[in-house]
């Protein structure tokens, strides 16, 4: 992504600056544990997002006309809380919503998408009980 935007001729060195800031941050939080040195990249690559962001309302991504330019985002804004929530929790990971995710499409969309919409409660725990029944028939073949 980085080089596609730096090769563009309308992106702002700033903008480059302010997207490179918000990616380091969100990998490093990303890490399974922490040191204070991972903690200072996360605060520098933060602090770099937040001096060079003005370039993308400047360049019109966010026009800020009812904010004045202000980002008011709240996973901005939760972002700085972040680096005390690690000191205090250990890693984010418990924060991550990808099982949930995971469980969410498994449990409840893809039955759900298997109903014909109408009482589709019992339909998606008829599926569910199917679903669970191949897999362990399926279990006792490999067995």
């Amino acid at each position: 992504w980085y080089a596609l935007l730096a090769g563009h001729k309308s992106i702002d060195v700033k903008i480059l600056r302010a997207f490179r800031g918000l990616m380091d941050f969100i990998y490093v939080a990303q890490y399974e544990s922490h040191s204070t040195e991972t903690l200072s990249y996360l605060r520098n690559a933060l602090k770099q997002f937040h001096k060079n962001k003005i370039a993308l309302s400047r360049a019109g991504v966010r026009d800020g006309k009812r904010r004045k330019g202000r980002f008011c985002i709240p996973k901005l804004e939760l972002m700085q809380n972040v680096e005390r929530h690690i000191k205090a929790l250990g890693s984010v990971a418990q924060f991550s919503s990808d099982q949930t995710e995971r469980c969410h499409i498994e449990m409840a969309k893809i039955p759900y998408r298997s109903t014909n919409r109408k009482e589709f409660a019992s339909q998606m725990c008829r599926f569910l009980d199917r679903q669970e029944r191949v897999r362990l028939f399926d279990w006792l073949l490999e067995w």
